[in-house]
């Protein structure tokens, strides 16, 4: 597998070598909301020798290669900050009928706020008039 990390624009391709050559179009590459570029994922059944896109190319290395220790593999595994995100806290269910009740009873909210507001306007009329 070979990913090719913060590319823009969208177009591309991308070609692995190894055992065999295989040749990806980046037309389903996911953007990045927070860096605005593109992120691919190319894979091959066979071993992945070196592996190019938009001219730019990358070889497989193994750690020692690159100079890191198994120390700092292992220490970058590790959580940086324990932020959640509360977005998961939204109770998304493709449940017809709690959608449907729900739904429901949002509407009788704000049936029940214009009917305050409508008699708030009407008591406020009379007293002035």
């Amino acid at each position: 597998m070979c990913l090719a990390a913060g590319f823009f624009p969208k177009q591309g391709s991308m070609t692995l070598t190894g055992d065999e050559t295989v040749s990806h179009e980046a037309n389903k590459a996911v953007l990045s909301t927070t860096s605005g570029t593109y992120y691919y994922a190319g894979y091959s059944t066979g071993n992945i020798g070196q592996c190019k896109m938009n001219g730019k190319d990358a070889s497989k290395q193994s750690p020692e290669e690159k100079g890191i220790t198994k120390e700092q593999t292992q220490n970058d595994c590790e959580p940086q900050s324990k932020a959640t995100n509360k977005t998961e806290e939204i109770n998304n269910t493709d449940d017809f009928k709690s959608n449907s009740l729900s739904l429901l009873v949002t509407g009788l909210r704000l049936l029940l706020a214009k009917a305050v507001a409508v008699n708030v306007m009407m008591t406020i009329k009379a007293f002035l008039a």
